[in-house]
C-alpha cells in the first residue's frame, strides 16, 4: 500500500520529469507544428484549471470564474503584445523557440502552486491570486502562440 510521503514523491517526480523535458525543448525549440504548437499551453491551461478547481469551495463560483477568465484573457493580451517567441530553420525544417521569460514566469507560478497544494501554507485569497497568475501565465503562452503563427504565415507568404 502506498503512504502519502510516497504518492507524494510520485507526484513530484512525474512534476520532474515533465518540467526537465519541457524545459530541454524551450531551450533547444520546437519543430513548428500547429496542432503542437497550441498544444502545450492548453495543456498548461488545464493543468492549472485543474489545480485552480480543487479550490473552488473557497468563494462564490461566479467571482471564482471571473477571475479565472479575465486572468487568461489578460494573459492572451499581453502575451500578443509582449511574446518574444522565434522562429528559425534548423537543417531545412522550421523550428521554435518560446521566450525564456514567459516559460520561466509560468514555471515559476507552476512550481509556487505545487508547492502550495503539498505544503498547504498560505490563506484562500493568496490561493485564488495564485492560481489567477497562473491562468495569466498559461493565456500568456497561448498568446505567443498566437504569434508564433502569425509570424510563419507572413514568412511563408514571402518566401521564394
Amino acid at each position: 500500500m502506498i503512504n502519502s510521503t510516497q504518492l507524494t514523491d510520485i507526484y513530484l517526480a512525474v512534476f520532474a520529469v515533465i518540467i526537465f523535458l519541457s524545459s530541454l525543448r524551450s531551450i533547444r525549440g520546437r519543430k513548428y507544428k500547429l496542432g503542437k504548437l497550441f498544444l502545450r499551453p492548453i495543456l498548461y491551461l488545464l493543468l492549472g484549471a485543474f489545480l485552480a478547481f480543487s479550490d473552488l469551495f473557497l468563494f462564490p463560483i461566479y467571482i471564482f470564474l471571473l477571475f479565472l477568465i479575465f486572468s487568461i484573457i489578460f494573459g492572451v493580451l499581453i502575451g500578443l503584445k509582449l511574446g518574444k517567441a522565434t522562429v528559425f530553420y534548423k537543417n531545412s525544417e522550421l523550428y521554435y523557440k518560446r521566450s525564456l521569460v514567459t516559460y520561466i514566469i509560468w514555471l515559476i507560478l507552476f512550481l509556487g502552486r505545487i508547492s502550495i497544494e503539498i505544503l498547504g501554507s498560505v490563506n484562500d485569497l493568496e490561493l485564488v491570486i495564485l492560481d489567477s497568475m497562473l491562468m495569466l501565465s498559461a493565456g500568456l503562452l497561448i498568446g505567443e502562440s498566437y504569434q508564433v503563427i502569425t509570424f510563419v504565415r507572413k514568412m511563408k507568404k514571402y518566401e521564394i
